[in-house]
């Protein structure tokens, strides 16, 4: 607020000068956390997409003897590696790939609301009012 304008990256300027280097220690630390998330997301659910027969049969590498679920698929690997190259390509800058993100979570935000409204009405047999209640709640 002192320096009033437009901050270019408000988050690591409200930091002291002393705090910076440890809280991009902190950011690259969530976001290798969170790309761990992704990847082990994406070979879970391809797993089971593949034992519900819904995929074809792809190769599973159980990378522990003591944990059935520690697996790696190279294919799915390989996928996943593409599709962030071609993301990062397409978008062109960082402010555009988050925009984008932020789209994204909002999309999943609304399809949630849609199929919560959805199982209300014909699985759970609400009246419309009800369930629109909750759902604009």
């Amino acid at each position: 607020l002192s320096h009033g304008g437009k901050p270019t990256n408000p988050f690591f300027q409200m930091l002291p000068e002393w705090a910076l280097m440890p809280m991009v220690g902190l950011a690259t630390a969530a976001t290798v956390i969170a790309s761990q998330a992704v990847i082990s997301g994406a070979f879970s659910l391809t797993r089971q997409a593949v034992q519900l027969n819904l995929l074809p049969r792809i190769e599973v590498q159980h990378t522990s003897e003591m944990q059935s679920g520690q697996i790696y698929m190279p294919r799915v690997n390989l996928l996943v590696a593409l599709g962030v190259m071609l993301l990062v390509v397409g978008f062109g800058s960082s402010s555009a790939l988050a925009s984008a993100y932020g789209i994204s979570v909002t999309g999943e935000m609304l399809m949630t609301t849609i199929l919560l409204f959805v199982v209300m009405r014909w699985l759970w047999k609400w009246q419309v009012a009800t369930a629109l209640a909750l759902v604009v709640l």
